[in-house]
């Protein structure tokens, strides 16, 4: 006991200078917050429309990364290289078509509702982005920002449509009218702001689409969308700028 006690201030004081030279955990936990020089681009450059209309994913991703080069180098004067776009299990992947049609978002948002359509996910390596088939409990890249949500929260509310009146429309058709009108509505139609809203549909692999019947006076854009996706069977979210509709995940 008392060579125990005659030690106890070296090991303690061992332990101090232990601890005083054990790297601190902080810095290397910041780093690896900052975004990396890609996840930037995708973020900051901003995309003015893509159009879709059953596209192989291939091509979708091929114009997407050609636009990234355009729109850099138009941002920032120099020989910018754009975003490198890598489509992993390509003989499965290639030839899944997308259907989009979207206006003022980020590129990486694009990129990932592209591979979303054409059931893929998009994983941000070092240098490029790869766009693969879904791994299980991998979570996707956002690639919008808060400001964007608000802005689009505030649309939904806002806009109002004298009526509306579907008589088993297919859903496609209904979610094409209901973009068409918040465009017209749009109190920032004619300013400098991106005038309507965004809505993303991702029926899943069924070919039948669900049709819609209802009839709507003076509803508010949200409330239209919100009869629309339950009627139909679909889920409803936000992300950024853009409505995603999507069918339920089929049970296992």
């Amino acid at each position: 006991m008392t060579i125990l006690r005659s030690l106890l201030p070296l090991l303690l004081g061992l332990g101090l200078v232990a601890a005083c030279l054990a790297p601190s955990a902080t810095p290397a936990q910041d780093a690896t917050q900052q975004p990396s020089p890609i996840e930037r681009k995708m973020a900051g450059v901003r995309i003015p429309s893509i159009e879709f209309s059953q596209t192989p994913l291939s091509d979708a991703l091929a114009f997407l990364q050609q636009r990234s080069v355009e729109l850099e180098r138009a941002a920032t004067g120099n020989d910018a290289q754009g975003i490198n776009i890598l489509l992993s299990d390509r003989e499965e992947l290639a030839d899944h078509p997308v259907t989009l049609r979207l206006r003022d978002i980020p590129i990486g948002h694009a990129i990932t509702l592209a591979a979303r359509a054409a059931g893929a996910q998009v994983r941000v390596d070092t240098f490029a982005v790869m766009v693969e088939l879904p791994q299980p409990d991998a979570t996707a890249p956002a690639f919008y920002s808060k400001r964007d949500q608000q802005s689009l929260r505030e649309k939904l509310d806002t806009i109002v449509i004298p009526s509306i009146e579907f008589s088993d429309t297919p859903v496609r058709d209904a979610i094409e009218f209901l973009v068409a009108r918040s465009m017209e509505l749009d109190p920032a139609r004619g300013t400098a702001s991106s005038p309507g809203i965004n809505i993303a549909l991702f029926a899943g692999p069924t070919t039948d689409e669900p049709s819609v019947t209802l009839r709507l006076t003076e509803i508010p854009l949200g409330e239209a969308i919100r009869y629309t996706a339950e009627l139909a069977g679909l889920s409803r979210a936000i992300e950024g700028n853009v409505v995603i509709l999507a069918a339920p995940a089929p049970a296992e």
